[in-house]
C-alpha cells in the first residue's frame, strides 16, 4: 500500500514538473500509462540533462568563470601571439594585460599593434590612450589622444572626449576638461 501511494505521489510530482516547466505534454501520458517506468524515463531524459547537461546551472556558471578569467585570457592571447604576430593578436594581448591592470604592458602591446598598421588606427590609439592614462602617464596619454582623428560615430567621439577630459583633469587643466564634459552632456541630451 505504501509503495502504491509513493508511486502516485511521484507520478503527480513528475506531471506537475511537466506542466510547470512547459515540457512536451506527451510526457504526461508516458508518466500515467507507464507509472514507475514512465517516471524513471522522464527523470532520465528530461530532468537529468537539466541538472548535469551542458545547459545546467553548474555548466553555465563554470563557463562564465572561464570566460571572465583574466589569467586565462592572458594565456590564450600569448598563445595566439606565439603562433602568429599580427596587429589583432597584439591588441588581444594588450586587452588581456589591461584587464589585469598591467597598463604598461598593455600600452606596449598597443604600440606594437600600431607599428604593424603603420601607426594609425583610431580604436587602437584610443586603447593606447586609456592604458597610458590608467598607468599614470598623463602627458603621453594626452599627446596620444590629441593625435587621434575625431571619430564619425557619436559614441566613439564621446568616449574619446571623455578620455581627453579625464587626462586634462589629471594634468590640472580643469577649465578645458569642464568644457569637454559640458559638450559631452549637451550632445547626450540632444
Amino acid at each position: 500500500m505504501i509503495f502504491f501511494a509513493a508511486s502516485i505521489v511521484v507520478q503527480i510530482l513528475c506531471i506537475m514538473h511537466v506542466i510547470n516547466t512547459g515540457r512536451d505534454r506527451v510526457w504526461i501520458w508516458v508518466i500515467i500509462l507507464l507509472s514507475g517506468l514512465g517516471c524513471c524515463a522522464y527523470f532520465a531524459f528530461q530532468i537529468m540533462p537539466d541538472l548535469f547537461g551542458p545547459r545546467s546551472k553548474h555548466a553555465r556558471k563554470t563557463y562564465a568563470k572561464r570566460e571572465n578569467d583574466p589569467v586565462r585570457k592572458l594565456k590564450l592571447a600569448e598563445e595566439k601571439l606565439a603562433l602568429v604576430d599580427t596587429a589583432a593578436n597584439r591588441v588581444d594581448l594588450g586587452d588581456a594585460y589591461h584587464a589585469m591592470g598591467a597598463f604598461g604592458e598593455a600600452a606596449d602591446q598597443f604600440r606594437r599593434a600600431l607599428d604593424h598598421l603603420g601607426g594609425r588606427d583610431a580604436k587602437i590609439e584610443t586603447k593606447l590612450g586609456w592604458a597610458l592614462f590608467e598607468g599614470g602617464e598623463f602627458k603621453q596619454a594626452l599627446s596620444t589622444v590629441e593625435r587621434i582623428a575625431r571619430p564619425s560615430s557619436i559614441g566613439e567621439a564621446d568616449r574619446l572626449d571623455l578620455l581627453r577630459a579625464r587626462v586634462l583633469t589629471e594634468l590640472g587643466r580643469s577649465d578645458e576638461a569642464v568644457t569637454l564634459y559640458e559638450d559631452i552632456v549637451k550632445i547626450g541630451r540632444a
